[in-house]
């Protein structure tokens, strides 16, 4: 019973105190007391801020932001808090982005731009004699990066890339999780038959940054698969731009898709 309870607790969260990567937030899902007590440093940290305001009569131009965060429940305060790495001034900086983002963003109207950029397949597991996996991802495949990135891509196209994955994303969160169960997805980014030369390092970590900073605590992993030998030096590059434990879940390989999906599902990669 012990190996079983260790198993469950390591497919919702792994690590201790700052230093953790929290898989499920929602369900029956009980928080410790460091995850309590950093809600409440965050929640009087969102009322500090929002009293200066007012003293400092900018609350007319801030007030909604403040109003919205108010009405988040914990699991959405606890994944930028994780995500951050429990710095309070951080995570509240990035609470307050990300509400300018969904507002100046979101919804995203489905169009033929979109339905042409998101050639989309999913890989669950179905493995059956594997009855003791609680928790599962979903599996996004973009096959057309491969193509948008051969080219030199222009602002327009990487803003056109951007919008329909927000769209896919968004219709993922509603339609697709399961609260308590299925709450994280893998990215995969192919780069097969790209040369290094014409591998476009400001678009791949314009995407990386892009899913991490608005979709906090929400990728398992991202696995770059088929990439050229070289690719080691320009993402020593994009390492440089991203959060430590963002770097902790992306993977690089040689391999091909169906070898990453079969490794994942029969050892587990984390």
């Amino acid at each position: 019973m012990i190996k079983i309870k260790n198993k469950i607790e390591n497919e919702i969260k792994f690590g201790e105190k700052n230093k953790a990567i929290r898989k499920i937030f929602e369900g029956q899902i009980q928080f410790d007391d460091y995850q309590n007590q950093q809600l409440e440093f965050l929640k009087q940290h969102i009322k500090d801020e929002k009293y200066q305001l007012i003293y400092q009569q900018k609350i007319k131009v801030k007030y909604q932001n403040y109003n919205i965060i108010k009405s988040w429940n914990n699991n959405i305060l606890l994944r930028f808090l994780y995500a951050n790495q429990f710095k309070i001034e951080k995570t509240f900086k990035t609470i307050k982005q990300h509400q300018e983002w969904r507002q100046q963003t979101l919804p995203v109207q489905f169009n033929d731009n979109i339905k042409d950029f998101l050639v989309i397949q999913f890989y669950q597991n179905n493995n059956k004699k594997q009855k003791n996996i609680k928790f599962k991802q979903s599996f996004l495949y973009i096959q057309k990066l491969n193509i948008i990135i051969k080219q030199k891509i222009k602002k327009e196209i990487q803003n056109l890339l951007l919008h329909s994955i927000t769209y896919f994303f968004e219709y993922i969160l509603k339609y697709i999780m399961l609260p308590g169960q299925i709450e994280n997805w893998v990215v995969l980014l192919d780069l097969n038959s790209i040369g290094i030369s014409s591998l476009p390092i400001s678009a791949l970590k314009t995407i990386i940054r892009y899913l991490s900073i608005n979709y906090r605590s929400r990728m398992f992993a991202t696995y770059v698969i088929n990439t050229p030998s070289s690719i080691f030096i320009p993402w020593n590059i994009i390492k440089g731009f991203l959060d430590e434990n963002i770097i902790k879940k992306i993977k690089i390989f040689k391999r091909q898709l169906r070898q990453i999906i079969i490794q994942t599902y029969k050892f587990g990669i984390n």
